[in-house]
């Protein structure tokens, strides 16, 4: 139903969300919902932390939700996230939650034609390895397959992976990853 994106579906979605009786089928009309609209969404968002906001770990789930929606807007909500007083980009689950999970399970919007999901997650990987290099590494990969894209933004891909090596203070994890995957 979410796929066809009719508004008397995703009123059946709602009612669906409003009247789950676990976490499982809340988040599920969650994930749906977060897809559809934008509106819809953020009331779902608001409503969805407000019941789980004690919870760390449904909390990951929160954003993860988010970081994968393919709505124009996700890069910016995914910023402004960073920012959010239950994410710390010391804690790797949380990293994982919102900044891996945009750039690995969020193709839309990670490869925006003008780059700017590359910058902003080479971004992250240089202040991650910082904090914790092996996070860092990890996220890395996500650039491993950029000579498989088209010219532009292979080129916009090689500019972050660049970057990133010219970093100087960059641990030897994340110099292999990037190291490798420019070779």
């Amino acid at each position: 139903l979410g796929s066809l994106k009719e508004p008397e579906n995703t009123m059946v979605i709602w009612d669906h969300y409003e009247s789950a009786k676990n976490m499982t089928d809340e988040l599920a009309c969650f994930k749906i919902l977060s897809e559809i609209d934008p509106d819809i969404k953020q009331k779902t968002v608001e409503k969805f932390y407000a019941k789980w906001k004690l919870d760390k770990l449904v909390l990951d789930k929160w954003f993860a939700v988010q970081a994968a929606s393919p709505l124009p807007d996700t890069l910016e909500i995914v910023k402004s996230l960073t920012g959010h007083h239950d994410f710390s980009i010391k804690n790797p689950n949380k990293v994982r939650s919102l900044i891996y999970m945009f750039a690995m399970q969020n193709p839309i919007n990670f490869h925006q034609k003008n780059g700017a999901g590359y910058t902003f997650v080479a971004d992250q990987i240089i202040l991650l390895d910082q904090i914790n290099h092996m996070v860092a590494a990890r996220l890395s990969s996500c650039f491993n397959l950029w000579k498989k894209y088209d010219d532009h933004r292979k080129a916009l891909m090689q500019k972050e992976l660049e970057r990133i090596l010219s970093t100087q203070t960059l641990s030897k994890n994340v110099y292999e990853i990037i190291s490798r995957a420019l070779a």
